[in-house]
């Protein structure tokens, strides 16, 4: 509750959760807009519910055409 999701990402939040099994969901926008942030609640959201069910964590996967959002990516969940 401290720092909560923005109106787009909870609503790209809510897309992801509403397409069916191994869908690609593309997020862009600019810099500091939240797209890491986002990730997070998704990935978060994916292991606790893997967890509830005992089952395997997803593979994630994050790609982007510059390689310092691939390496804010890796930072961030160190």
């Amino acid at each position: 509750a401290k720092f909560p999701l923005s109106l787009s990402q909870r609503e790209c939040l809510h897309h992801f959760f509403s397409c069916p099994p191994d869908t690609i969901l593309a997020v862009n926008g600019p810099p500091g807009t939240g797209k890491t942030t986002l990730l997070h609640s998704v990935v978060a959201s994916l292991w606790v519910q893997s967890a509830l069910r005992k089952g395997e964590p997803p593979i994630i996967v994050a790609a982007s055409t510059n390689n310092q959002a691939i390496t804010n990516v890796i930072e961030s969940f160190a």
